[in-house]
């Protein structure tokens, strides 16, 4: 028997097992195909979802008082706009914190208190017409933080100490896209900033004092004390 006709009847008495290798290696053949043309599909509608996706930004504006032209601080307006796609509904949550911190010799020690009032007046807008998302208004707000900022300046211990005032501007926007699907942003400021750092503030806040105080309620004394206890802890 020559060696061909061996093959071919090696071939008729396993045809039915190479029929079968065949049929799964096509079959594994399509599932692979399969999968990755699911998993180019699901790409490129994340891509869509993500083109399609409001763009927010952050921003404070502030007006010199009619009343007082010779006063450069004047009132301070927060701004949250949506240069991008539209969004189903959405809320904002500002929050405003003044920090105090004292640099001693390369040491630095920091408090950080609520201010709840800063803008006492905001303007949510729901109706897309205008890129304007939310307004929110401080009449007369910045002057208390301006005061506070200058008596840190002014106040000089000693050589080696230092005293600086900071606002901190904490935004959350929370909206729902037009896939109905949920989303939030975080943003210190002008600058989007993770769920950890958002959160941080607000703890180290509670961590040097419990009380929230009214914008014109705190003084700069008030805040020292408090660094004071922070420094004895």
């Amino acid at each position: 028997m020559t060696k061909t006709k061996k093959i071919i009847k090696h071939l008729q008495r396993y045809k039915d097992v190479y029929t079968l290798c065949v049929s799964i290696i096509a079959a594994v053949s399509t599932l692979i195909c399969s999968l990755i043309s699911i998993g180019v599909l699901r790409n490129q509608i994340e891509m869509q979802k993500n083109l399609n996706q409001p763009i927010f930004s952050v921003y404070t504006e502030i007006v010199r008082d009619k009343e007082n032209e010779d006063e450069i601080k004047g009132t301070e307006y927060l701004f949250v706009e949506n240069n991008g796609q539209k969004y189903t509904s959405s809320t904002v949550d500002e929050t405003v914190f003044f920090s105090l911190e004292k640099y001693f010799k390369g040491r630095k020690t920091k408090v950080i208190v609520e201010i709840p009032d800063y803008f006492f007046v905001g303007h949510p807008n729901s109706s897309q017409k205008s890129s304007i998302v939310y307004m929110g208004e401080g009449i007369g707000s910045n002057r208390f933080y301006y005061r506070l900022q200058n008596e840190a300046i002014n106040d000089h211990e000693n050589e080696f100490t230092f005293y600086s005032i900071e606002k901190i501007i904490l935004v959350k926007v929370t909206y729902t896209d037009i896939y109905k699907e949920d989303h939030v942003k975080y943003y210190n400021k002008n600058q989007e900033i993770k769920q950890d750092e958002y959160q941080s503030i607000f703890a180290l806040s509670k961590s040097n004092n419990k009380i929230v105080y009214r914008v014109d309620q705190i003084t700069y004394q008030t805040m020292k004390k408090l660094l004071k206890k922070e420094e004895s802890k």
